[in-house]
């Protein structure tokens, strides 16, 4: 059985989730992100599983030359592993997502923060990936 999730639950973007929640699973506000999923269980609970990605953070702007064509992407994971040149790399930078699930018998709120450090690192993976960059 789960414990009651506690009113203010904190995440940080990337790490995996899994939530049990007293109830039946009613709705969750703004969205449901594309790589968590809610389970209705058959104690009176449900769970909520799986991570938060770049795709929470909607406002994401990456400009990418991809086969002599220039694309815009707002989902880093969309990003070819092939690509010519990076124009420009402007992720969202908003602290924090809030999230609430809604139950027959509870409501949580759940924040999702941003990891700032990680940004720079899909940067330097995305300048590994350009095929004019002569990298050791």
């Amino acid at each position: 059985m789960f414990a009651k999730l506690a009113a203010d639950h904190k995440t940080t973007q990337f790490e995996p989730v899994n939530i049990g929640i007293d109830g039946k699973f009613q709705s969750i506000r703004p969205f449901l992100p594309t790589d968590l999923k809610i389970d209705d269980n058959n104690c009176g609970t449900c769970t909520l599983t799986g991570c938060f990605g770049f795709d929470v953070f909607s406002d994401n702007k990456f400009q990418i030359i991809v086969n002599n064509e220039m694309k815009i992407y707002t989902r880093f994971e969309d990003i070819p592993d092939n690509i010519d040149n990076v124009i420009s790399f402007m992720p969202d930078i908003s602290h924090h997502v809030v999230f609430t699930v809604e139950t027959d018998k509870d409501t949580a709120t759940i924040y999702v923060h941003r990891e700032s450090t990680r940004w720079l690192d899909r940067l330097y993976e995305l300048r590994r990936r350009e095929k004019s960059r002569c990298l050791p």
